[in-house]
């Protein structure tokens, strides 16, 4: 995954190579959160870019260097979502409406070909505590200690 690639495989898209704000939204897509939200959005029949579409324009729709609604600039999108994609197997299915989306009225749905894999997402669980009592370190030392007195 590159933007360099990107630019080769897409010329038409070469006026926005400076853009500081398609870096940002290729850094975006390339997180594993967003990559890990566009695979599942397309195992669930959707097209990738409905999971994570809000975040997308929750950090986007007021850029001053790139307009979301602009027609360019939402294929661009779709191309750079094509991309990201690309290196774990993701190959064009079908367009698809996107229905949790103030910009964008449908996307590519994309379907996973096991030959063309290059790259896996490796998804790590994590317990954290929420519990406003849970003991902290400091407490379980005294409890042990009073436990040896």
């Amino acid at each position: 995954m590159s933007l360099d690639r990107f630019f080769g495989w897409y010329p038409k898209y070469k006026k926005f190579k400076d853009n500081p704000t398609v870096k940002k939204i290729y850094e975006f897509l390339s997180e594993p959160e967003s990559i890990d939200k566009m695979i599942s959005a397309c195992e669930n029949g959707k097209p990738a870019l409905s999971g994570i579409v809000q975040k997308l324009e929750e950090q986007f729709a007021n850029d001053p260097y790139l307009t979301l609604s602009n027609n360019t600039v939402k294929q661009l999108i779709g191309s750079l979502i094509k991309e990201v994609l690309y290196d774990f197997g993701y190959i064009v299915n079908i367009q698809r409406v996107v229905s949790n989306s103030q910009v964008f009225s449908s996307a590519t749905h994309y379907c996973k070909d096991d030959e063309k894999v290059k790259k896996i997402l490796v998804r790590k669980l994590v317990i954290e505590d929420v519990s406003p009592l849970a003991p902290t370190e400091e407490t379980l030392l005294e409890e042990e200690d009073a436990i040896t007195e």
